[in-house]
């Protein structure tokens, strides 16, 4: 909130203004047994014990706290393995992770970037092929609606990152 309003100031920021807000990710309001009003109290609170902070300075505070995050530079996209299994494709900087649609914190199988040799897609299809020639070929089906252009741009970013392209 201090990066986003600046400082809490009561007169103008009353309960309720920040209902437009997504203030929590449903995950970890659901861990607590706690109203959304409680949890807009406990927040403006928070807000107004960093007053004097700058925004530059909350933005760098945040960014610190997410980097530590497990979900953190992850980009997700829908797949599907050969028997129909509906799961996530998660990729950052160390590599490909898939996911089970339930969890997308504990990846079922990783594929880091160092230990990939092929990716390829054909059409929906979408093989990665390990490094490790005796390593089975991992077959997954993009989902309707991912780009393969919006894929490729999210692999090259993560990849210039290791150091992989010169």
């Amino acid at each position: 909130m201090q990066a986003k309003y600046g400082d809490y100031q009561p007169e103008t920021h009353k309960p309720g203004c920040l209902t437009a807000d997504r203030l929590l990710p449903q995950r970890v309001a659901g861990q607590f047994k706690m109203s959304s009003d409680d949890w807009e109290k406990r927040i403006m609170t928070w807000w107004a014990d960093h007053k004097g902070t700058t925004r530059e300075q909350a933005m760098l505070e945040y960014l610190k706290l997410a980097q530590d995050l497990e979900m953190y530079g992850v980009n997700y996209f829908e797949i599907r393995n050969k028997k129909g299994t509906d799961l996530y494709l998660g990729v950052d900087a160390l590599g490909l992770n898939i996911y089970e649609k339930s969890d997308k914190l504990s990846p079922k199988v990783g594929f880091p970037w160092s230990e990939i040799r092929n990716i390829s897609f054909n059409d929906k299809k979408f093989v990665i092929k390990p490094i490790d020639k005796k390593a089975n070929v991992s077959v997954y089906h993009l989902v309707i609606g991912i780009r393969f252009n919006e894929i490729c741009v999210v692999f090259s970013y993560d990849y210039q990152f290791e150091g992989g392209l010169d």
